[in-house]
This record gives structure tokens, sequence and C-alpha cells, in this order.
């Protein structure tokens, strides 16, 4: 892998264990700091009443709901994100217009370097807005 992760804090959303794992250990031997990973939103969130994460990678469709609404609390937190799933359409990338938005499958290398980008944009969005103030 060509991308490093190191110091960021990383939250995996998704339902599929073995995608989840895959996602994870992406993030891992791209040398992430921390990957937590949840199975649902509850689990998501009461993870993230703990911990602060840089960048979160969710699937849309979960067990117990879809994800936009998680995913827009995200953003407005300042944590980068990146959208992985099998059911993205382009009027649905509009949902958090800052997002990184990956269809799944994708190789590893394709997960770290959407969440890379997810960070440039989440950087590139402070700059202007520092820039106009």
């Amino acid at each position: 892998m060509t991308e490093n992760l190191t110091d960021l804090n990383i939250l995996v959303v998704e339902d599929e264990f073995l995608i989840a794992q895959t996602i994870a250990g992406s993030m891992e031997a791209a040398q992430a700091a921390e990957v937590e990973t949840a199975e649902s939103l509850a689990q998501a969130h009461v993870i993230l009443s703990e911990k602060w994460f840089d960048v979160a990678v969710l699937d849309i469709r979960l067990i117990d709901g879809d994800s936009w609404d998680l995913a827009s609390t995200l953003a407005s937190r300042g944590v980068s994100i990146v959208i992985y799933s099998g059911h993205i359409r382009a009027e649905l990338e509009k949902k958090v217009p800052s997002a990184v938005f990956l269809p799944k499958p994708a190789t590893p290398n394709q997960l770290v370097e959407a969440v890379v980008r997810a960070r440039s944009m989440e950087r590139s969005i402070e700059f202007a807005e520092l820039t106009e103030a």
C-alpha cells in the first residue's frame, strides 16, 4: 500500500462481519493509529460516546437502519466520511456532500485511498472557511 494513515483513528460501521474485518485490516495495514468496528447504528453511537474518530467508513444499509443521519452528525463534528456501499446512487451523494463515496466491492488500496481523499477534502473545506473569514 502506498498511502499511510498514521495517527488517524478510524471507525468502521458495517454489519457484514467479513467486510468489516477486511476494511479494518486495510486500515491497520496502512498504519492507522486505532480502528474500531461497529455492526449497527446503536453500537456506533455507544462507541462514539466514548471515543473521538478522525474518519468513519460507513455502509449505508445496516441491520438497524440507514446511516445517513449518523454520517451527517459525524460530518458536522468534523469527522471525515467515506460511504462504502453497494447502494450508491448519484442523488444520494447530495445527502452528505462532504463524503467520499466508494462503491462495493473495492480493493484494500481503494479503501485506503478513499480515506486519504476524505481527509484531504475535510482539510480543503477547513482552509476555504478560514480564507473566507
